[in-house]
Parts: C-alpha cells; structure tokens; sequence
C-alpha cells in the first residue's frame, strides 16, 4: 500500500511542481512555468556595467557635410558590419555611419519616386537590407547597405506590418494592426506576428481587440501597443493591463513555455505625458483632439532582451522619474527579477507609438536615441 501511495505522490508532484525561494516560487502547470516574484531583487547588488563606447552627435562639425545632421531621430538599425543607420524624420533622410561612429552617407527621401517614401517612422533590416515601412503609402521601400534603391512592395492596407525585427534569416517578428473605420468609430485587432522572409504569415500570438470612438477621443496610446521582443530561443510578450505585471515566454513555434508575474502597484500616467498624449489621436475630420485627462500607467510598457538572454522590463514614466530625469527598468533571468535600473538621461521615443523608445539591443552593443535640452545624439553602449 505504501508503494502504491510514493507512485501517486510522485505522479501528482510530476503533473503540477511547485518551488520557492524567498524572493520568487514557480509553479509548473501542464509543462509551463509560472514564476511569482515578490518584488525583492533576487541580487541586491545587480549592477548591468553600461559604458559609453561611441556617441554620435546630430550636429555637425567643422569637417562634416550639412546632410549629415540629424535632429529627430525615429528609428535605428545596425547591419551585420556594425554600421548604424539612423532615419531622421525631420530631413526624412537615413544617415548612415560605420561602426566607430564616423559619417558615411545620407540616402532615402520623400516622394513618389524610386527610393522615395510617404513618411519616415518605422524602419527595420533583413539579411542586411534596409526596410522603410511607409504607413502614409502603405509599401516597403527596400535599399542596400550603400544606399542604392533595390525596389518597394505594397501591403494590404488592412493589415499593416509594423516593427519588424529580424529573428533569423527566414523568420521576422513584428506586430500586425488591423484598422477598420465605421461611422467614426475604429474597430482594429493588433496581434503579435510571425512571418516568413517573404512577409508571408507564419503564425500570431497573443491576439487583442478594441474601439476608438474618434468623434470624442479619450484615448489611452499604450492601450494599442503590445510590447513583444525576442531572443535566440524565445519571443516575449507583455500583458496590456494596469493592473497586472505579467509576460509570456514562447518558443520559436509559438508554444507557450513560462509566465512571469511581479507584484506592481498601480500608478497615474505622469503629467507631462498626459499633454503628449493629447493631440495623438484626433478624428476623422481631423479637428478635435485625443481629450485624454487622466490615464493610468501600464504595468509593462515594453519589454527588450540582451545578449545574455536576460529581459528588460520598462516601466512607464512617472512624475518622479520624469523629475530625477531617468527610465527605471526591471531586469530578469530565466523568470527571476534580478534587480531594477535606472538608466538616466532623455530617451527618445518613435514617431508612431509614442511610448516606444529607440532603445535597442543588437548584438553585443545596446543603442539609444538620447536628447537633452536640444542637442540629440545615438549612444553607443557596452554591457556585462
């Protein structure tokens, strides 16, 4: 009978496991991991080592052309040489510079033409080509590392591509919104998506629905915005909610592997971002303005992942943050906060999705859009 009663034991303990640890436990549910944290860093003395390498100003020297400045910065991507390109949507111009920070070239403007584009935002790289995603043309414009122009393709204007990343050379990894406008009202579904190397679709994940009346806007941006990164193995993705401190671990086929959860206190949209938010979304005539008075913060507001595979959290700005002049982040491994950090200085964020900053890691190297009081510039970091 005792025998018996061990193997029962065992069964039940192998179908659903649990662990703890005095700053997380993990409980294994049908194969998945489901890790709580108690917000009490698991390394109270974390510390990620960012160093400076390279900062490239968007001012010109004495020895520099005049097209080389850039001063609104809305993408960057970093080809497979090291060499950044940065699409500035003041000049609506890509600059190109080489891995030591030094100017090579501007191509790429707006237009209708070959190598011409609607609008500058969105812009990502492919097995080392240049992708602009014209959303005002609803096409990819397609250019080479040297700039030259090598074709565009439109899209279905029903179910726009947008910040794709490249996870391998055939798969890409990006968002899809689906917008559909009836009597003033925008009905769209935004879903993590995973396409071929020919922007065929593979796969999507983690699927949402909503409205926005834009006869009387009161809307929230980061409701629209699901933040996703990926690693080697895995893709990331973080719950949309003001309550909840949640994201999903996937595997590169889209099964479900782990959960993360962290206790979060719920807190205001800071003031300053209240007035950018106003005027985001205005209505089909295009007179009245998003009337956004009070908002609350998204638990996660996006989410990256470095070189060692460990997750960066971004918590939204707070009045406080926006005082000390910083974007805190909270770091994990393998499903276990690390610890929090408070990267200082004025991130830029894109031109589309305004709570999406250009902070990026590719490679072994961590690249940030920076501006303060006016001067904007690229940093170049390392890390540990």
């Amino acid at each position: 009978m005792k025998k018996y009663l061990f193997v029962l034991m065992a069964l039940l303990i192998a179908l659903t496991s649990c662990s703890n640890n005095s700053t997380y436990k993990v409980e294994t549910v049908d194969g998945v991991k489901n890790f709580t944290n108690n917000g009490t860093p698991s390394i109270p003395d974390f510390d990620p080592g960012l160093k400076l390498k390279i900062k490239i100003s968007g001012t010109e020297s004495d020895d520099d052309p005049e097209e080389r400045v850039f001063s609104k910065v809305s993408d960057i991507v970093v080809d497979s040489k090291g060499s950044i390109y940065i699409a500035d949507s003041h000049s609506s111009t890509i600059k190109k510079f080489d891995r030591a920070g030094k100017y090579i070239k501007t191509f790429g403007r707006l237009g209708n033409g070959p190598g011409e584009y609607g609008m500058l935002g969105d812009m990502s790289i492919f097995n080392d080509t240049i992708v602009v995603f014209d959303q005002a043309a609803i096409k990819r414009v397609k250019f080479d590392t040297d700039g030259e122009f090598l074709g565009f393709k439109h899209f279905q204007q029903d179910a726009k591509p947008m910040f794709l990343e490249q996870i391998n050379k055939e798969r890409n990894l990006g968002l899809k919104m689906a917008p559909k406008m009836i009597d003033g009202i925008v009905y769209f579904t935004v879903e993590v998506q995973m396409y071929d190397s020919k922007y065929n679709e593979i796969f999507s994940l983690d699927k949402r629905s909503m409205e926005i009346d834009t006869n009387n806007p009161q809307v929230n941006p980061t409701d629209i915005f699901t933040p996703v990164t990926f690693s080697d193995n895995n893709i990331f993705t973080a719950e949309v909610d003001e309550n909840l401190f949640k994201y999903k671990v996937y595997g590169l086929s889209g099964k479900l592997e782990q959960t993360v959860k962290m206790s979060y206190k719920k807190s205001e949209v800071s003031k300053d971002r209240i007035e950018i938010f106003k005027g985001a979304v205005i209505n089909s005539d295009g007179k009245k303005e998003n009337d956004l008075k009070r908002a609350y913060n998204k638990a996660i507001e996006d989410i990256y992942c470095d070189k060692f595979g460990r997750v960066w959290v971004k918590k939204a700005k707070t009045d406080e943050s926006v005082a000390g002049g910083y974007t805190e982040f909270s770091i994990f491994k393998d499903g276990v906060y690390l610890n929090s950090y408070k990267f200082k200085g004025n991130i830029v964020y894109n031109e589309i999705l305004i709570m999406k900053d250009i902070f990026y890691f590719v490679g072994d190297k961590l690249y940030v859009a920076m501006d303060e009081d006016g001067e904007v510039y690229v940093n170049v970091y390392d890390y540990n």
